[in-house]
């Protein structure tokens, strides 16, 4: 599980994490789940359509992190 790895990774190897990176991070992560949830329960289909949306938004989060912060 993923969550499991990323909790005993900090427990090995701690590490700070920034408020300042943190914070855009989990908005980012909220509004995007968000933003698929409405999608695929509006369309009630995953198809090519709602598959380049997604594809955008998971492109997006690399200009939110290396580009706007």
């Amino acid at each position: 599980d993923a969550t499991l790895s990323i909790g005993i990774g900090q427990v090995l190897f701690p590490q700070a994490i920034s408020a300042e990176l943190a914070i855009p991070t989990v908005l980012y992560a909220i509004i995007a789940s968000f933003i698929v949830f409405i999608i695929v329960a509006v369309r009630k289909k995953i198809d090519k359509k709602a598959g380049i949306a997604f594809i955008i938004i998971y492109l997006f989060s690399y200009l939110l992190l290396f580009i706007l912060i």
